[in-house]
């Protein structure tokens, strides 16, 4: 099968490489993501959230996502209600001691090397069993730091997908990132597999991102693109973090 129609879920590892995402914290902080060949690699720090991607032939990146104040912010009118469901023990214990954990959603039996994972089938790896489309998830507000949900949103149900990113919203800190990996919509990748049900293309995150037009079809939880890179033959990488609080700009 030609590498530009693999279907590698995208994972995170301690970075290999002498290159840094440039904000000056050390090797083990750094985590560098792939995507079976076809996207080069982003490199994230897990540390502080900085991002960097290396440039591969075919990739596109947009302008810069606005910066918007305090004021500037909509009311958040959804429902933040805590939904602090009964965990393991060792789940809360995690969750108490880290201050905000790395979750895999979606994660199967191949978990990202740190996280916890949370799936609907109780296969190896996985520390929290959950049908990520039944709200709310088993999860307190504001515990996640990092949340990876690659490969995954595009077998979602479509009708779904503003209710599961503000639950990604609510259980998210402040600033807490989200990366979303799928295949773009209408490729060869997205096509291929019978179970895909929704596509994003580059202008999907702008609905979830107050700081754009789009968003206002919906008025979701609000976040802040802060990676939109994609291959029109090939995946979507996104990178949202949390707006809102009391931060004084998300």
């Amino acid at each position: 099968m030609p590498a530009s129609l693999s279907k590698t879920r995208l994972t995170t590892s301690p970075q290999s490489t002498a290159n840094g995402t440039e904000c000056g914290h050390p090797q083990a902080a750094r985590e560098i993501l792939t995507a079976a060949g076809v996207s080069g690699a982003v490199l994230w720090c897990m540390q502080c959230g900085s991002v960097r991607h290396e440039e591969s032939q075919g990739w596109r990146h947009p302008q810069p996502t606005p910066a918007l104040t305090p004021a500037q912010l909509p009311a958040m009118t959804w429902d933040t209600q805590s939904h602090a469901a009964a965990l393991p023990p060792q789940i809360t214990t995690l969750i108490a001691a880290n201050q905000g954990i790395f979750l895999d959603v979606g994660c199967s039996d191949h978990k990202s090397a740190g996280s916890l994972g949370m799936d609907k089938r109780a296969v190896d790896g996985v520390d929290i069993v959950h049908d990520m489309e039944m709200l709310p998830w088993p999860l307190p507000d504001a515990c996640v730091k990092r949340m990876l949900a690659s490969h995954i949103v595009e077998h979602l149900n479509p009708a779904l997908s503003v209710d599961i990113l503000n639950e990604m919203h609510r259980v998210m800190q402040p600033k807490g990132q989200l990366l979303i990996a799928t295949p773009y919509a209408g490729s060869p990748r997205f096509w291929q597999d019978p179970t895909h049900r929704h596509g994003w293309m580059e202008a999907t995150p702008q609905y979830f991102d107050c700081a754009y037009p789009l968003w206002q079809v919906y008025r979701p939880a609000c976040w802040k693109i802060e990676l939109n890179e994609w291959n029109s033959i090939g995946d979507l990488n996104v990178i949202l973090s949390k707006r809102g609080g009391t931060h004084a700009e998300h």
